[in-house]
């Protein structure tokens, strides 16, 4: 199981504020999938200077449809 780094996004945090090792995590919170997002992707779609709370507002679950339950999750990259 990935440790969870960040559950606090009143400090506004930004694509560019993430590091390469850490992963960057979907969850709905109605049905609890959960996928991981390609930072460099996201970085090409809304700007490296996009904040994760914006990114939220953005997402929509793939599995229910729900366009509100939907929240990122950081995490420490395993390391085998």
């Amino acid at each position: 199981m990935r440790e969870r780094i960040q559950d606090n996004w009143e400090i506004g945090l930004r694509l560019s504020d993430i590091s390469s090792g850490t992963v960057v995590v979907a969850k709905c919170g109605r049905c609890n999938r959960r996928r991981q997002l390609d930072r460099r992707r996201l970085i090409q779609r809304f700007g490296k200077d996009a904040r994760l709370l914006r990114l939220e507002l953005a997402l929509r679950c793939t599995g229910c449809g729900s366009e509100t339950a939907c929240r990122i999750e950081l995490q420490a990259a395993r390391r085998d």
